[in-house]
């Protein structure tokens, strides 16, 4: 395995410690594949999948950026990046229901970790290889694409693609290292407020891109009062536009929340979903934070 020293050390110098070797050294013996997933368990492939599900958005995008798109069979109605991943059959992930994806006869089901659990028992009950993932953190991310990459037998595209992700974020860490870091909230709906803390991808991402995630301890629920949200003064808040509106016309923060009082809301669709685009996000964030930092995106 050639490529593994290099993989480690990508890991390694971008703040991303890498799991042990048993957990993402994939072992293929005359007849069969064997790895290790997100969770710890071994999966067995008899052979590298040709009819491939995923259930969810970064795992679809994952395996275009592996070039392995013409074995995903199915998809969920939420995968619509890159724009031909919308055109694959989908179906609904947050059902339990298994019919579906049974019907398209995979030979192998890629999920994230706890929330696609409702579909376990009904594929492992059917036979069908399931491998997880995770995406809690940048870590997380890079790891998955290690296992998928692995899974489809395209270990070494996998390595290629987290070695640039990797060096497109360092690249940008550098550039902003030293700046005054503004103060950065995370918020996916307004009723209620829900947020992010500090371990999680995008709060990674964030501070690779020179800002701070101004919530920095887990909220239980990741739910926050709007009392205590407007308590944490965040001088910008990432949201969808829809969103934003909301939060203007909350009571009291046009006058207290500094991002609102000077219009600092930023929506990137790519900071929502934990792959490969997460780089360029990045960039784009990094630009937008410190506009007068020339190349701070690049």
């Amino acid at each position: 395995m050639k490529w593994l020293p290099l993989a480690i050390a990508i890991l390694v110098v971008y703040g991303c410690t890498p799991p042990r070797r048993s957990n993402i050294g994939a072992k293929r013996s005359s007849s069969a594949t064997h790895l290790v997933d997100a969770t710890g368990k071994t999966v067995t492939l008899s052979a590298y999948p040709q009819r491939i599900v995923s259930a969810a958005p970064s795992i679809t995008e994952t395996i275009y950026s592996l070039g392995a798109q013409n074995r995903l069979v199915l998809d969920t109605t939420s995968c619509k990046y890159p724009p031909a991943a919308a055109l694959k059959p989908h179906f609904n992930a947050v059902s339990a229901d298994v019919e579906p994806i049974l019907a398209a006869n995979p030979d192998l089901v890629i999920c994230v970790a706890g929330e696609d659990s409702r579909l376990l028992p009904g594929l492992l009950k059917a036979g069908v290889p399931v491998v997880q993932v995770k995406a809690s953190s940048l870590k997380d991310v890079y790891q998955s694409i290690q296992i998928i990459g692995q899974a489809v037998g395209l270990t070494q595209a996998a390595v290629n693609l987290n070695q640039e992700i990797a060096s497109r974020i360092h690249n940008v860490e550098a550039r902003v290292r030293g700046l005054k870091r503004p103060t950065v909230l995370m918020v996916y709906s307004s009723n209620p407020i829900y947020t992010t803390g500090p371990q999680s991808f995008i709060s990674d991402i964030v501070r690779a891109a020179g800002g701070e995630n101004v919530v920095t301890s887990e909220p239980p629920g990741d739910v926050l009062s709007s009392e205590q949200a407007v308590a944490l003064h965040p001088q910008v808040i990432i949201c969808d536009p829809g969103v934003a509106v909301q939060l203007t016309n909350m009571p009291g923060w046009k006058q207290s929340v500094p991002a609102v009082m000077n219009h600092r809301f930023y929506s990137d669709d790519n900071l929502n979903r934990p792959g490969p685009s997460l780089a360029a996000a990045c960039e784009r964030l990094a630009a937008w934070l410190h506009p007068n930092r020339r190349g701070a995106g690049s």
